[in-house]
């Protein structure tokens, strides 16, 4: 089936479940199998006859002006932005989406009490390090079933632990099997910006309903300012057509997921993410092949899903308590799902504590509250980057660059003043500044304040 997306023309591949675009010799192709015009040679034997190219090549031009348009495939039933639902196997005309459905009955709605016991149950065989990370986790899984409800961007799912073989891939895997039916697609993250810019703006060309950047190292590149773009971005998203020179503007609909230990995050990244966190794997598992489980029993969780969804629906979509910046149509449909099913969750949900903290904060709040213990008084920033340097705080020692001692107290002195002008809290502590003739002194207020971001 052949269809319009992004100013291309693509065919759908119902065995994978993937979009595919439709090249000139593949197009000449399918005309030709869909004219069915025969002659015969001499010998009476048949051929078949090439429709004229200068007809149908105009076509891949402008497939928009003779094709339906598709924005995605999906393999799960979804709900529309109306709050219906469509679950039958087809091109969905109101959505623009081809839900390519496996063969069997519609999914019957199951009791939304004993879905989300059971839901809960099969997430909790994880060692959540708090119920913040269960929360991101059930939101996880039902995300995929709400994504066109969804009209604005999403956060990036971090998942993260401070030690090896978590489960933070199988863990990824198995809560797209319960909504999907299919793993996220795995890739390695770019070794370079350039690298990592490429891979995001192929994988977005075929629109999978979700990404994972499995085992991402400390300080690897995960996309830099174009994917935090992609992350942010409303309705769509212009990216560099690969294989050529031109861009294309592509939906944003796809689910970015990353696995990585000991994690450390840019400003930018930390703000766009929500935080999984994992402890050490258990020594067994309730059910020994969890994702074995979940595929005998796919029909089941997707009921499950689609019960749990409806019954927030039902009871008049509430909003969840809290938003997360930038990200409000997310906070109000998943935060609402999660809160409203898991009522025990919605202290939980974005709760200020188990936000993603960047590096650079991390070092703040060790400097402070080393600072509070050692030295309770004001001090300047020579001496502040002698406890800088003596707690070897990595990301602020780059901060302040590599340059003489003058250099790096000046850059020092400018980024203290700035946090002190910023009123913003880091670790519980309130950076204030006096000033005493041309010299600035810093103290500390401790304040029980989350770290609001």
């Amino acid at each position: 089936m052949l269809f319009s997306h992004a100013g291309s023309l693509v065919e759908v591949d119902l065995k994978s479940g993937h979009m595919k675009p439709v090249g000139r010799p593949r197009f000449h192709a399918l005309a030709d199998m869909a004219v069915c015009e025969r002659r015969y040679q001499r010998n009476g034997q048949a051929v078949l006859k090439q429709i004229s190219r200068q007809l149908i090549d105009p076509i891949l031009g402008a497939p928009e002006a003779f094709f339906a348009p598709l924005v995605r495939v999906v393999t799960h039933p979804f709900l529309r932005r109306d709050g219906s639902w469509c679950s039958q196997h087809g091109y969905d005309q109101a959505s623009q989406i081809f839900a390519a459905l496996a063969p069997g009955p519609e999914p019957q709605r199951v009791p939304p009490p004993e879905a989300s016991v059971q839901l809960r149950s099969l997430l909790e065989t994880f060692s959540f390090q708090d119920l913040s990370s269960l929360a991101y986790a059930l939101a996880l899984c039902i995300r995929p079933l709400v994504q066109e409800r969804i009209q604005g961007p999403s956060p990036e799912t971090v998942i993260t632990a401070n030690a090896k073989d978590s489960g933070k891939t199988y863990l990824a895997n198995c809560a797209l099997l319960l909504s999907t039916g299919k793993r996220p697609l795995l890739i390695p993250p770019g070794s370079s910006p350039a690298e990592a810019t490429y891979k995001a703006d192929s994988v977005l060309q075929h629109q999978p309903p979700a990404v994972l950047y499995d085992n991402v190292a400390t300080g690897a590149t995960m996309g830099g300012a174009e994917r935090h773009a992609m992350l942010t971005a409303t309705e769509s998203i212009t990216v560099r057509a690969v294989g050529t020179s031109g861009t294309r503007v592509e939906p944003r609909l796809v689910i970015f997921i990353a696995t990585l230990n000991q994690a450390d995050f840019d400003d930018e990244h930390a703000r766009r993410s929500v935080l999984i966190q994992l402890g050490p794997r258990r020594a067994t598992y309730e059910l020994p092949d969890l994702e074995a489980h979940i595929r005998a029993h796919s029909g089941w969780f997707t009921s499950a899903l689609m019960s749990v969804v409806q019954d927030w629906l039902d009871a008049g979509a509430p909003r969840a308590p809290q938003r997360l910046s930038s990200f409000d149509q997310w906070s109000d449909v998943l935060g609402g799902i999660i809160c409203h099913t898991w009522p025990d969750l919605a202290d939980h949900w974005l709760s200020p504590r188990q936000r993603p903290i960047p590096a650079l904060d991390r070092d703040w709040a060790a400097l402070f509250s080393s600072w509070a213990t050692s030295n309770p008084v004001a001090l300047r920033p020579a001496q502040i980057l002698a406890e800088v340097r003596e707690g070897d705080l990595l990301a602020l020692l780059e901060l302040v660059g590599h340059r003489g001692p003058s250099s790096q107290q000046a850059r020092l002195g400018r980024e203290l003043a700035a946090l002190a002008a910023s009123g913003r809290p880091v670790g519980g502590w309130l950076l204030r500044r006096r000033r005493s003739g041309n010299n600035s002194f810093y103290y500390l207020e401790g304040k029980e304040v989350p770290d609001v971001r």
